[in-house]
């Protein structure tokens, strides 16, 4: 067992020591790096043993030399959260690294909007798919070279995909969802007619003769089909799954139970439904990863992601707490939940507006914020306390 949170509390535990920054225990850290020592012997240069490996592209990145776009990065950790909700090990690997001795010792490949796939890469994925490999693609994989070129012939992987990309993604509607068209056991518990959060930017193809539509993209406003959503299709003595559409980015922002459902069912199914390694009885937050040894006993790492926040004062989200300096200081008569912040000991600065459109009152001198709940048409101050 370990414990990850990221280099933000060692930065803070060193602001305590060096600069006086903050205030708290060390001990926290001290019982985690005491536990590294303990078990060094199992956890130095021990690998990961995942179920399914994310493998992200370098060449998408390049995308940008024509005035294009890659989400890769996005659709990977999405995918991988996912992953992580549903229990199921997972590691991430970039592309620069792929080699086939390493693609041996994988069970499923997920290449979640890997919009950049060289010739190179494309025929040792096809091999490894060929040999008994399992692949899951998703958006735009492989519908560029990697120089950011879009291929005319259908993508990189049209072969084991069992599709042809006829162009670049539709433009967004709203309300698309993955509806099933045919019962397979890929989809699990979801059979014809049952309806999934889509993508509302699928990627137009051909089917080619031997893969298998079991999945549509459904426009509910225009009650019709934007085309296949889910194909499966069989590579020599290997398996794919490709879908048109980014399940997976929408479900870093919505966490929707139907996508890490959906999603986790077609690893199982690419995976040969051999069973889950560990189990894990902890709220949705605490992950697991499995290791393996070089002794070659498996180990599972349990991750707490504690988070951080304040991190200008040296305090954790654990150990964070309500300033006791807020209180009611406001001149106009009906923004009553306006704050003056104690610290600084004037009004907090005009709220700024957030991308989501929230507003918020912000110190001139800290880093305290407050929600505001009013709009600034209600605030007869024009959301400037004075």
């Amino acid at each position: 067992m370990s414990l990850a949170c990221g280099n933000a509390p060692l930065y803070c535990m060193a602001n305590r020591f060096f600069y006086g920054i903050g205030s708290g225990s060390a001990e926290p850290a001290r019982e985690v790096f005491d536990f590294m020592r303990a078990h060094e012997r199992l956890i130095k240069d021990s690998a990961p043993a995942p179920y399914v490996t994310v493998v992200t592209s370098w060449d998408a990145l390049r995308l940008w030399q024509h005035g294009g776009a890659t989400y890769n990065m996005e659709m990977s950790e999405g995918f991988a959260l996912a992953m992580l909700d549903a229990r199921v090990s997972v590691d991430v690997y970039p592309n620069t690294e792929l080699n086939a001795e390493w693609l041996k010792g994988q069970r499923v490949i997920a290449l979640c909007g890997a919009s950049g796939l060289s010739d190179a890469d494309a025929a040792l994925l096809a091999d490894w798919v060929r040999d008994g490999g399992a692949l899951l693609a998703t958006w735009d994989t492989g519908l560029y070279d990697e120089d950011g070129v879009r291929r005319a012939d259908g993508g990189a992987l049209r072969d084991v995909l069992g599709v042809e990309m006829t162009g670049a993604p539709l433009p967004s509607r709203p309300d698309c969802y993955v509806r099933v068209t045919d019962r397979h056991p890929a989809l699990g518990e979801y059979g014809p007619g049952a309806q999934v959060m889509g993508d509302a930017r699928n990627v137009p193809l051909r089917v080619r003769a031997g893969a298998t539509v079991v999945a549509e993209m459904w426009d509910l406003g225009f009650d019709q089909s934007r085309g296949p959503a889910i194909v499966v299709n069989r590579y020599g003595k290997g398996k794919a799954v490709y879908i048109s559409g980014s399940l997976e980015n929408y479900y870093t922002v919505s966490r929707v139970a139907a996508l890490r459902r959906l999603l986790a069912s077609i690893v199982r199914w690419l995976g040969d439904d051999a069973p889950q390694p560990f189990g894990l009885a902890a709220p949705r937050g605490v992950y697991g990863l499995l290791r393996r040894a070089v002794n070659g006993d498996p180990m599972l790492w349990v991750l707490a992601p504690v988070g951080f926040r304040m991190q200008w004062w040296g305090g954790c989200a654990r150990s964070s707490r309500r300033s006791p300096t807020w209180r009611r200081a406001c001149s106009c008569r009906r923004a009553g939940r306006s704050r003056r912040c104690g610290c600084c000991a004037r009004v907090a600065a005009s709220p700024s507006r957030s991308r989501a459109g929230t507003w918020w009152r912000r110190c001139r001198r800290c880093t305290l914020r407050k929600r505001c709940t009013l709009s600034l048409r209600e605030c007869v101050c024009k959301g400037v306390c004075r």
